[in-house]
């Protein structure tokens, strides 16, 4: 079996660059043509390894949810990985080949390295799991892919969400053009995708079949619940830097979970909080969440507010234990983004026991049924009044108890997860 690129696999990939609505398809087939089945290759390979790709938080942890699942899932694969397999994290970058992710993986999760970050030697049956959101690193690792691909790997990606592609003007030309060439890279070499919720598989069967003309027969696309595990609580010195702002005071608090970024519906849960706050209701609204991009008139909006610091918070760095804490002492949660591809604050909510207000859209409702209440309309008063009926029912105990909303853990999530992947060796 070749292990080297044909010059004609090497224009195609340069051509997918250029024409990926064109290219990338043809190249699809080409590259899928010169390597075994998957089934022959689990038959003829007694060690079955899983190489999960962790290149982003591997080099920094910048605590976004993303990072968070990857962390979380991550640790459970090592912990408990599919009967019969090895797994291995590895990360590469945009100018060097996979290396194995062993000091990164001692570092995290105590777990002895055996060897240090030696390249990644793949063998045939191997399957390379993209669990980290590395868009602007894989497309230049397209090469060293489809050599991979030649030897007898297959991949499988996550999809957290479609959001660049689907709502461009909420990110940057940089991440709309890195995510552009990453959903052109697994067009090329995706055995599979798995997405994070039913919403978003349907988003992503759409757009594949759509921009590449792959259906469910070229392109398997599942998936799977993310899960929530809080294990303890805050330290005392932890927890003093959210106590001394939140718990000390007898207002309804109000939680909102995610990085500050245009889509997550921060400025209209500012100006819904400034309306109350002018109609005499004192209400308390916690932010965390780390700077995100395009975002520069809503920080300085948040760092020159009158309120700030007194009924308008804002952690931008909080430790898990810390989160704990403030879900603990929040009176609701809300879920003002307007678009998601799971939205990890709901089952973090449900776990604590505390009531949501969410925005009305189809993934919300797919994670959370009937269990929380829900708002529509983007301007102030749109959500102003379903946040005052809100707390009103919460105050007569008639707001939806999320309770009653089953929620998964990492360990269940990641046993979904693995299941999925078995499910290709049949």
């Amino acid at each position: 079996m070749t292990t080297r690129l044909t010059a004609l696999d090497q224009i195609l990939l340069q051509l997918t660059s250029l024409f990926p609505r064109t290219f990338a398809p043809t190249a699809r087939k080409r590259l899928a043509s010169s390597r075994l089945s998957l089934a022959t290759e689990a038959g003829r390979n007694c060690e079955q390894r899983l190489l999960v790709d962790v290149s982003i938080i591997a080099q920094q942890n910048a605590g976004t949810g993303i990072q968070r699942v990857v962390l979380a899932i991550l640790g459970q694969l090592l912990i408990d990985p599919p009967h019969g397999w090895t797994v291995e994290a590895i990360y590469a970058t945009r100018k060097s080949p996979y290396r194995y992710a062993n000091d990164f993986v001692s570092r995290t999760f105590g777990i002895d390295a055996s060897s240090e970050d030696t390249l990644v030697k793949v063998h045939r049956g191997d399957l390379f799991l993209g669990l980290d959101m590395a868009s602007r690193i894989l497309s230049r690792r397209k090469r060293d892919l489809a050599l991979w691909q030649k030897q007898g790997v297959c991949f499988v990606f996550i999809v957290y969400d479609l959001l660049p592609a689907l709502h461009p003007d909420w990110f940057t030309q940089r991440a709309r053009k890195a995510f552009a060439q990453w959903l052109t890279t697994l067009a090329i070499h995706a055995t599979a995708l798995l997405c994070i919720s039913n919403s978003a598989a349907d988003e992503t069967r759409n757009w594949f079949l759509t921009h590449y003309k792959l259906d469910s027969a070229d392109l398997p696309i599942s998936w799977f619940h993310l899960g929530a595990d809080f294990e303890g609580g805050a330290t005392q010195n932890e927890a003093s830097a959210t106590n001394n702002c939140v718990a000390t005071t007898v207002q309804p608090t109000l939680l909102m979970v995610g990085t500050v970024e245009p889509r997550k519906g921060y400025e209209q849960a500012i100006a819904a909080m400034e309306l109350l706050w002018s109609q005499g209701n004192d209400v308390k609204l916690v932010i965390v969440g780390k700077r995100g991009w395009n975002v520069d008139d809503l920080v300085a909006r948040i760092e020159r507010h009158p309120e700030l610091n007194n009924r308008l918070l804002w952690f931008p760095d909080t430790t898990d234990q810390q989160l704990i804490n403030l879900y603990q002492q929040a009176t609701g949660v809300v879920m003002a983004s307007n678009g998601e591809g799971f939205g990890l604050p709901l089952i973090e909510a449900a776990k604590f026991g505390v009531p949501v207000l969410a925005r009305d859209i189809k993934v919300f409702r797919e994670i959370a049924g009937d269990n929380v209440s829900y708002f529509s309309g983007t301007t102030a008063s749109n959500l102003a009044a379903p946040l005052q009926s809100w707390l009103l029912e919460m105050i007569a105990g008639k707001a939806p108890d999320i309770r009653e909303l089953h929620w998964l853990t990492w360990a269940e999530s990641a046993t979904h997860l693995k299941r999925k992947l078995v499910s290709l060796r049949a």
